[in-house]
């Protein structure tokens, strides 16, 4: 895999041009998810290429993605497909990679679309169902097996994908992360676009709270402050406030946005990373501050704790969950009441976890080395490349699946 390629903006082929003996995979919408699973790992025997679909998408309303869910696919000459969070109604054999749920649409749960996707799911057609985490993959197999749906189950199956390691050699971390790192303030990092949904307002009042009471914290802010989030309704009139609070704080460094790069640069240069999310399905940030050497605050939002190993990796804050593991505010009918309960909740949680890293450096250090540990190699590239051509040669009937 090359490393400056990835998250750059692949260009992926045409089908049948300069195969060089690999079998072709048809990737139906290359995006952000999709890139740490499949189009930019380095595969002997398969390569990437670009197929259409018809474009019904376009047509659907805001919030509606049944359609964009249930892609038409035009010509497609590859014998494999691989999707993310997509089920095709017609083409060549798939297998789909998911983060939460499968069928998974956004807007109103209508019985008719699930049907439809389960039989797609349940069709010879459908080679493989790669959940993104043990979490994701224990509770949808779960759920089908319940149901006595035990031919979709027996195709969930774990693939975490990958995460490009640190631009920094071994020494250069080890360097970085000797006892000069027990002075000056201690330097916190948020990454998110949903800044809301992802807990800065309690972070903001956890951080300014210890300050008051005498804690050295400087925090780095990457955020467009989304005016729309599905967790925070009070979004649009809630995020210009607190863009407002992000650019006028003085120990607050704010970006509305960074390219890829100048982030896991900038989490080089920090202490620990705060990710108190309401809801969440992974947690990528989590593992790309890993790489970098970095712990993480975080809440229990699903996978997290999958990812964050409470008093190891970092610290993990407890927010009520529903049985499929998200944050019971999401469905309150008292949302504004849920919300604050959470806030108070996180913004506790985060001054304790805070406290103790501005009271323990040592121990901060502990938890990004015990992180870079584990999560380097749960996400290494060369891992997941194997273990993703033993995917596809599975789902086609080759030695090695």
């Amino acid at each position: 895999m090359v490393a400056n390629a990835w998250y750059s903006t692949p260009t992926l082929a045409r089908p049948g041009t300069a195969t060089d003996g690999r079998t072709e995979i048809g990737i139906l919408s290359p995006n952000y998810g999709l890139e740490h699973l499949s189009y930019l790992m380095d595969l002997p025997d398969y390569r990437h290429v670009l197929i259409r679909r018809l474009p019904l998408h376009r047509l659907e309303r805001r919030g509606r993605t049944f359609i964009d869910k249930t892609p038409i696919v035009l010509r497609a000459p590859v014998p494999l497909i691989h999707t993310f969070n997509q089920l095709p109604v017609n083409g060549p054999p798939f297998v789909i990679s998911f983060e939460f749920k499968v069928p998974f649409y956004l807007g109103p749960d209508r019985p008719w679309q699930n049907a439809i996707g389960r039989r797609i799911l349940a069709s010879p057609r459908c080679r493989g169902i790669l959940a993104l985490s043990e979490t994701a993959s224990t509770l949808v197999r779960n759920r089908f097996e319940a149901e006595g749906e035990t031919e979709i189950a027996a195709k969930i199956h774990t693939f975490r994908g990958a995460v490009v390691p640190s631009r920094q050699s071994p020494a250069q971390m080890a360097a970085r992360d000797d006892a000069s790192r027990d002075s000056g303030p201690l330097r916190l990092i948020f990454v998110g676009a949903d800044g809301l949904r992802k807990g800065i307002v309690p972070l903001l009042d956890a951080v300014e709270q210890l300050r008051q009471s005498g804690a050295e914290i400087e925090l780095t802010v990457v955020s467009s402050m989304l005016e729309r989030s599905y967790a925070v309704v009070s979004a649009a009139q809630d995020a210009p406030g607190v863009r407002r609070r992000l650019e006028e704080t003085p120990w607050i460094t704010y970006h509305r946005a960074l390219p890829y790069e100048a982030v896991r640069a900038a989490m080089a240069e920090h202490d620990l990373l705060a990710l108190p999310t309401l809801d969440e399905t992974l947690g990528w940030v989590v593992i790309e501050a890993a790489m970098e050497g970095l712990g993480t605050v975080a809440s229990n939002a699903f996978a997290l704790p999958e990812l964050v190993e409470d008093g190891v990796g970092g610290r993990v804050i407890d927010l009520p969950l529903n049985e499929n593991l998200k944050w019971e505010g999401l469905f309150s009918e008292d949302r504004p009441a849920a919300l604050a309960e959470a806030y108070d909740r996180l913004r506790e949680g985060l001054v304790a976890a805070l406290g103790e890293a501005v009271n323990n450096r040592a121990r901060v250090r502990e938890w990004g080395r015990n992180a870079h540990a584990r999560l380097a190699a749960l996400y290494d590239p060369r891992n997941a490349a194997r273990e993703l051509a033993g995917h596809y040669a599975r789902a086609l009937g080759r030695p090695g699946g």
